[in-house]
């Protein structure tokens, strides 16, 4: 393995994550760094079937799923609260994909500024609930019915542990454009949601599951 390594980012398999990370580099091991989470999002992305015009990423972190959103659908909307995930997101992007928009924000029930807690070993575990971690930094937070998109056709929520806040941030957006959208249950988080929560949101406001392989449903 080759890594180009900078004072705050890397690049490991052409990926750009931040240097203390560990986690992406062990699972990249032996292939390539689009295969991680191919099957999810292969699924997912079946669903929409010829619905692929605007797409929205929420914890787009350093655009694992992003990069493969951005070859599905015409436009991607990228929500990334962490300053440095972004810089790598925009990093991974930058060289090949155009059809997107970087928000500098996370998405909640409400709008407010946050306090990010997480890990240096793992970009991906970032979380507003302080037992994520000792590594602090602040973010602001902001609903997706702000936003007002006119149609979204697939939503894609990995937030650790905060899904049900941004789903119930979302209610307008979900009933107005009907998006194919898959959510993250990671039950290292059940004490904040617990997948019967989500499930009762989906059947408010008039939802299915269809699908999903391993955590995402």
């Amino acid at each position: 393995m080759y890594v180009m390594e900078t004072s705050s980012t890397k690049r490991v398999l052409g990926w750009t994550m931040p240097s203390s990370e560990t986690h992406y580099p062990e699972q990249f091991m032996g292939y390539n760094g689009n295969l991680y989470q191919k099957r999810q999002r292969k699924i997912a992305f079946m669903f929409c079937g010829k619905r692929r015009g605007v797409a929205i990423d929420v914890g787009a972190n350093i655009g694992l799923w992003s990069r493969a959103m951005c070859d599905h659908f015409e436009h991607v909307e990228l929500f990334e609260p962490d300053q440095l995930n972004r810089q790598c997101l925009t990093d991974n992007l930058a060289h090949k994909y155009h059809n997107h928009t970087i928000h500098p924000c996370g998405l909640y029930s409400e709008s407010r500024s946050a306090t990010l807690y997480g890990t240096t070993d793992s970009c991906g575990n970032k979380s507003i609930h302080p037992d994520a971690g000792t590594v602090e930094t602040t973010c602001e937070l902001r609903t997706l019915d702000e936003f007002e998109y006119p149609s979204v056709d697939f939503i894609k929520i990995d937030t650790q542990g905060t899904e049900l806040e941004i789903l119930l941030g979302a209610v307008d957006t979900i009933k107005r454009c009907e998006p194919i959208v898959c959510v993250e249950v990671t039950p290292s988080v059940r004490d904040h949601q617990e997948e019967r929560d989500i499930n009762d949101y989906f059947d408010s406001v008039g939802y299915e599951a269809v699908g999903g392989w391993k955590k995402d449903k």
